[in-house]
């Protein structure tokens, strides 16, 4: 098993001015929600749930792995689409025809122009799951959207990721945790995630190195060898999706690499989702 690094050698997101400015603004953003839960009670939208885990483990079963594909409209880097919440619901119908067994959408407004609007419209588009993406901090969003799934990050949350779990499993909300290391994973499957995200891009650096999924899922697989693998960002190829699947993935979530070519959407999606048929 990893030895954890020293507390002086730890690098957190928050180093990251990018991410501080969104964590910042999700602050305010629960600040609004909070003033208006003191006037009326929030009702979550509690919804016949489609099982995320369940779907990527028919996928696994059907065709050696599950496809999350992303809504994703921009992104640090900057734009990839501009897409409406009505084009997301079309996009979205798009992927699942090409055989996604998931969709992921940003709701993250500030840097990656995401919007709960586009969250329910695809939810009401298609069949399959729908995970919503998002800087997560408060169990107040939880309440906001209409999702089968939503994203923890685990070095964001720290001692809330319990509460989060919890919160989530009480609406029929999947959470997918995100780590980067084996104390995150650790804490995650304590806290009760069925689910966990292999992020392989440093929030500090950002910077992606698909190796850290190929170091880290073999070690969280020794942990638990029922819990659901995602590999998370760098994902570009039918190489790279057999690379991490390889490694011991159940799952893949790709949105740049879809997104920079919509015209062939359809035909990008479905080359991703039958990557490992030929081996």
């Amino acid at each position: 098993m990893q030895e954890s690094m020293e507390p002086s050698d730890v690098v957190s997101p928050m180093d990251n001015p990018i991410i501080r400015a969104i964590v910042e603004h999700t602050r305010h953003r629960i600040g609004v929600l909070r003033a208006e839960a003191m006037l009326y009670e929030p009702l979550p939208y509690v919804l016949a749930p489609r099982g995320l885990v369940e779907s990527v483990r028919r996928a696994r079963r059907k065709r050696g792995f599950g496809l999350i594909a992303e809504i994703k409209p921009a992104s640090p880097a900057g734009t990839l689409a501009h897409i409406t919440p009505h084009e997301a619901a079309h996009l979205a119908h798009t992927m699942q025809e090409a055989g996604a067994c998931a969709i992921s959408v940003l709701t993250e407004p500030e840097v990656f122009c995401g919007s709960l609007a586009s969250l329910k419209l695809v939810r009401g588009r298609v069949d399959v799951p729908v995970l919503r993406k998002d800087f997560i901090l408060s169990a107040l969003q939880l309440t906001e959207g209409y999702q089968d799934g939503v994203l923890l990050i685990a070095s964001l949350v720290g001692g809330k990721l319990p509460q989060l779990v919890e919160q989530c499993h009480r609406l029929k909300i999947e959470p997918l945790v995100e780590v980067r290391t084996v104390d995150e994973a650790g804490a995650a499957l304590d806290a009760g995630a069925r689910m966990l995200g292999i992020n392989n891009r440093d929030l500090a650096t950002l910077s992606v190195d698909l190796s850290t999924t190929l170091s880290l899922a073999p070690l969280i697989r020794d942990m638990d060898e029922d819990v659901v693998l995602i590999s998370e960002s760098g994902i570009r190829s039918v190489a790279d999706v057999r690379t991490v699947v390889e490694a011991g993935v159940d799952g893949v979530l790709v949105g740049t690499a879809l997104m920079q070519d919509l015209p062939s959407l359809y035909e990008s999606t479905h080359r991703l989702v039958h990557a490992m048929e030929a081996v």
